[in-house]
């Protein structure tokens, strides 16, 4: 039996003693990483720094691994946050291991910018806001839109729509910044000649205090107002006139009036057009005597007549009209309740002129309205002003790059020549001509003459 014990106790201390050898084996292999825990922002990165023991070890090759690459990826010991959310990053030498807790949170937003900050809208109007979201890539960009006042307005991804008149504010919300825009909303104006007309087919006061009959007695502010900020200026109101609205407008529920563009519609190698090609052409009456010019204002039908007439082939035997109902017309849409655009008839050009040209125009122009003769012979007479200057002083505060104003094409001749829609004989169009020595006249060229294209709309 004391034997037996013996060998036992013997074989026991052996073992402890292989046990303790191996733990203070001073070449074992140990890892270790800093920091052993680390927060990274989704899209960002943090190193990670391992500690290899002993010396003889470190030459050996890290494994860098992610326990869920969907949150983070690690490579070199580089962490890359990738996903909200907790994963486990271990580097292994040697069959020894450490780890690093890791935790992916979002990027934040840092701000957020609402333009315009101030906003005016009529009741029924509606303006656009746009929202900027910093930093770009912020995990969650998303804006949380809100009306102080539903009452006065009401918003829904930035487009706000005003609902009664008053004031409130608007909010943009992202993460935990705010942005806000003030907004005032007051009663629907009626339009007047010389207000600014929208591409929302909304329209803005372009400084007219009062006017008289026919144009006359035109008062203006002595400082135009601006077009509203944010809005683009398509035209300007030229008539309001009930009287003076065509009967098939006013039936379609264009009871406003007119407006007339603020661009013209032509080519791209010159600012002029033929009204024509046609020599056949006879799907319009003809207009000679003054009093029919100005009694004429059913440009929408003529130029509706005239499409149909010619169909697929509108381009090549009727320009003025092919560019008004196409090219111009995509380049700039006519907003939702109106007309489209169309070339003016002679009565309607008529009133563009003396509505826009200034109180001697007017009158002298008031005076031709019952004339019984051949309007070319008979109508024409100077101001004692520059008629197309003042003309084009109605647009003189929307940007150049938003506008055409008409301008004396040929060296030739002082004035600006306007197509109507109206055929004056079987070879000649009717226009009107605005001068810069204060021409007002009523005239007419060949269908093939070159003149200005300029399209109006009714609303």
């Amino acid at each position: 039996m004391k034997k037996i014990f013996s060998i036992s106790c013997l074989l026991l201390f052996a073992a402890f003693s292989l046990v303790a050898c191996k733990e203070d084996d001073p070449e074992q292999t140990k890892v270790t990483l800093e920091p052993e825990r680390v927060m990274v922002t989704v899209g960002e990165t943090a190193q990670l720094t391992v500690h290899v023991s002993p010396a003889s070890a470190a030459g050996a090759g890290v494994v860098w691994r992610s326990e869920n690459e969907s949150v983070a990826t690690v490579a070199d010991g580089l962490v890359s946050g990738v996903g909200i959310g907790s994963t486990r990053v271990t580097a292994e030498v040697d069959g020894a291991m450490a780890a690093c807790e890791v935790e992916v949170v979002a990027r934040a937003v840092s701000e957020v910018r609402l333009e315009p900050t101030d906003l005016l809208l009529t009741v029924g109007q509606t303006g656009t806001l746009t929202a900027t979201v910093l930093p770009e890539d912020a995990t969650d960009p998303s804006v949380t839109w809100s009306s102080d006042d539903t009452s006065v307005a009401t918003v829904a991804d930035g487009t706000v729509t005003a609902v009664g008149v008053g004031q409130t504010v608007i909010r943009a919300v992202a993460g935990t910044c705010e942005a806000t825009c003030a907004v005032t909303v007051e009663q629907v104006a009626e339009p007047k000649v010389g207000d600014y007309f929208y591409s929302d087919g909304t329209w803005s006061d372009g400084g007219l205090v009062s006017i008289g009959a026919d144009g006359t007695d035109a008062v203006w502010a002595e400082t135009k107002p601006a077009p509203q900020a944010g809005k683009t200026v398509i035209g300007i109101v030229f008539l309001t006139d009930p009287e003076r609205l065509a009967a098939s407008d006013v039936a379609a529920g264009y009871t406003h009036g007119y407006v007339m563009a603020v661009k013209t519609a032509h080519g791209a190698d010159k600012l002029t057009t033929y009204w024509g090609n046609d020599w056949d052409f006879s799907c319009l009456d003809a207009f000679k005597l003054a009093s029919s010019w100005y009694g004429n204002v059913n440009g929408y039908v003529e130029t509706m007549t005239v499409r149909d007439t010619y169909g697929e082939s509108l381009a090549q035997w009727m320009p003025a009209f092919d560019l008004v109902l196409n090219a111009f017309s995509q380049a700039n849409p006519a907003p939702a309740g109106t007309s489209g655009w169309f070339l003016p008839s002679t009565g309607q050009l008529w009133d563009m002129v003396a509505n826009l040209c200034g109180d001697e125009a007017a009158r002298i122009m008031q005076e031709w309205q019952t004339m019984d003769y051949d309007a070319t012979y008979y109508c024409s007479e100077q101001v004692s002003y520059d008629a197309l200057a003042r003309f084009n002083a109605c647009m003189s505060e929307i940007p150049d790059a938003d506008k055409e104003e008409l301008i004396v094409v040929d060296t030739w001749r002082n004035y600006a020549s306007v197509w109507a829609s109206t055929p004056y004989d079987a070879e000649a169009a009717c226009q009107m001509n605005i001068g810069t020595d204060g021409l007002i006249e009523c005239m007419c060229d060949w269908y093939d003459g070159d003149a200005v294209a300029r399209p109006i709309l009714a609303f």
